[in-house]
């Protein structure tokens, strides 16, 4: 048989949608009373009954009983979306009771033992979630802690480890260094520009990525070393890219390739920017002016990611 699908809302566990086996719902969270026991609906403290001569509770006092294992709970660690699954199973029980966010609620389990639940999670929330499994002699088995995040999806950076090609540079190595994700080294492009009336953006060295295929590209980031002086970034600067296979080295005036976004007047920092989706086997950056001074342009990079749209899997709940 199916888990009880339930969907519970953390702000008092409101439930909507809920089976005909409806659980009960507490607004505050369960307080321990004399005898043992805990306040449910229906009950006062008065109602309970305290444990006999020996010791050991009667079947209407809830205590934990160290031969009853917590409750068997699947549920993810983070989520992209509003919302998460929780599936519970303690076969034998009578009830799972979930805790979290001052509210308590206890679920009665379907023939197979398990119950099913969408709780809602605010954007950037963390959930902390008790889930202990009630039997039907009284006894609460150990409670199962359970924590989800709710985190933005992150795209996926489609240079890391790609073919590099480039320009001549001035530093030594290899420009592979700028997609292999450490950060830790940077490669250096220079080359001669006196600007005789100023800032311009003309000459320019330039690096190329091989994306390995075809794919959708929608962002650009651009490290640097860590130096807070650091001049050596891309002041004025330029992404193309092209759909062929073996394209010419990357410009402006090349008909293989197309502008995809520029900057003119870069501020200091990590570059890290979207724009508007577009189709790319082949990504180039044009490299035009550093902020430094002299007549050098000087380019120090750490690492370049081509980032794709970040993409969700669609919500899958209870069935």
């Amino acid at each position: 048989m199916r888990e009880l699908a339930i969907v519970v809302a953390l702000c008092g566990f409101a439930c909507a949608g809920c089976t005909e086996a409806n659980p009960s719902y507490l607004g505050s969270p369960q307080a321990d009373v004399p005898g043992g026991r805990r306040d449910g609906p229906g009950t006062s403290p008065e109602a309970g009954v305290p444990p006999d001569d020996r010791g050991v509770p009667t079947p209407d006092t809830p205590a934990t009983c160290p031969d009853r294992a917590a409750p068997q709970v699947n549920a993810p660690q983070s989520t992209p979306h509003d919302r998460f699954v929780l599936r519970a199973q303690a076969p034998g029980a009578k009830e799972i009771e979930v805790a979290g966010g001052g509210n308590v609620a206890k679920l009665p389990v379907s023939a197979s033992g398990g119950i099913c639940l969408e709780i809602p999670i605010a954007k950037g929330a963390t959930v902390n979630l008790l889930v202990t499994a009630i039997f039907g002699d009284g006894c609460r088995s150990a409670s199962e802690t359970v924590t989800v995040v709710q985190q933005e999806p992150q795209p996926k950076n489609l240079a890391l480890g790609k073919r590099v090609m480039s320009s001549s540079s001035s530093g030594s190595g290899s420009p592979a260094v700028v997609v292999d994700g450490l950060y830790d080294k940077a490669f250096e492009w220079s080359f001669f520009d006196i600007d005789a009336l100023g800032y311009s953006c003309d000459n320019y060295a330039w690096v190329a990525i091989d994306l390995g295929a075809e794919e959708t590209i929608a962002g650009l980031k651009v490290s640097y070393p860590p130096d807070p002086n650091f001049a050596h970034y891309l002041r004025c600067w330029a992404l193309y890219a092209s759909t062929r296979n073996n394209p010419p080295a990357p410009a402006a005036n090349n008909q293989a390739w197309s502008l995809v976004v520029e900057q003119k007047n870069q501020p200091a920092g990590t570059l890290d920017i979207t724009f508007a989706p577009r189709r790319a086997r082949w990504v180039g950056v044009l490299m035009y002016e550093d902020a430094g001074s002299g007549v050098n342009e000087t380019f120090q990079v750490t690492e370049i990611e081509i980032f794709g749209p970040a993409v969700v899997a669609p919500f899958v709940g209870c069935q």
